[in-house]
């Protein structure tokens, strides 16, 4: 009887949990629109309660100004989920055409929108991992 009440406890949390899949989908996708300068596909990957801030951000100058700073992503990584973060996000490493090898962190909401996104990014979690995929 308690193994069948802890399943139906954690059957809601199951339902809102991402794969490795989720977030490598979500990654290649950024990826497409960022190397295309796509700036409205990649705001439109966030809620649409976000979405008016966001536009401020990714323009098609700032943009520009970071695939010149930055380069094309050329490849990305799943390394792991970061769970020092309070955010708890999946890291990978990406690679830049002008910046080199980089980590990029993210989250999904319930409904696979984007929530916390840092293109390039460090942390002592994020370290631990690239020491365990070595």
């Amino acid at each position: 009887m308690k193994k069948i009440l802890f399943a139906l406890y954690l059957l809601p949390v199951m339902g809102f949990a991402q794969t490795k899949s989720d977030y490598e989908h979500a990654l290649g996708r950024f990826i497409n629109f960022y190397n295309n300068k796509q700036t409205d596909s990649i705001v439109n990957m966030w809620p649409e309660n976000e979405r008016k801030d966001l536009r401020r951000m990714w323009t098609v100058e700032n943009m520009e100004a970071e695939l010149k700073k930055y380069g094309k992503i050329t490849s990305y990584k799943y390394i792991g989920m970061d769970n020092l973060d309070p955010n708890k996000v999946a890291v990978f490493k990406t690679e830049f055409s002008v910046a080199g090898s980089k980590t990029t962190s993210l989250n999904l909401d319930k409904d696979n929108y984007l929530g916390t996104f840092r293109l390039i990014t460090s942390s002592e979690g994020i370290d631990k991992l690239l020491k365990e995929t070595k």
